[in-house]
């Protein structure tokens, strides 16, 4: 119910329409946040950004193609790929595990340069990091790729 004087009764109580929105926004967040919490899958992500709020205090991470591909780990990783049923092996080249993003991102030998060594708290450097192995991966996976991107 709406009074004319930009206030609102809220569960019982007078608020202004700015309050009102304030409550709102939290009462958002805290059941996304509790979805986000309780789903079971994008446990990648997940890691990546433990809280809804931590991925929108990243005000500086604009997605782009390539890094949705590497925080979604929906790209050219075998392991990804072979569920989709796009190879045979989700076995990753360096003979030390199946190919993940989290694998690839953090443990995997062949992508050690410029690997940042702090995966606590995403920055920017670990967005840069993530897009440009998943752009390798993609030269290595797509060979006409590379030639047509460098046209």
């Amino acid at each position: 119910m709406e009074k004319a004087d930009n206030t609102i009764i809220h569960n019982g109580e007078i608020v202004t329409l700015k309050e009102a929105r304030q409550i709102w926004a939290g009462d958002t967040l805290h059941k996304w946040e509790e979805e986000w919490d309780a789903h079971q899958l994008s446990r990648w992500t997940h890691f990546l950004f433990p809280t809804v709020q931590r991925r929108l205090d990243m005000k500086d991470l604009v997605p782009t193609f390539w890094s949705t591909q590497a925080i979604t780990g929906h790209s050219v990783f075998r392991g990804y790929l072979k569920t989709r049923v796009r190879v045979d092996s989700e076995s990753c080249p360096c003979g030390f595990g199946i190919e993940s993003a989290e694998h690839v991102f953090r443990e995997c030998i062949r992508h050690i340069s410029g690997r940042p060594t702090d995966w606590e708290d995403l920055t920017m450097d670990h967005i840069r990091y993530m897009e440009r192995i998943t752009l390798n991966l993609w030269e290595e996976e797509n060979p006409n790729f590379k030639t047509r991107r460098k046209r």
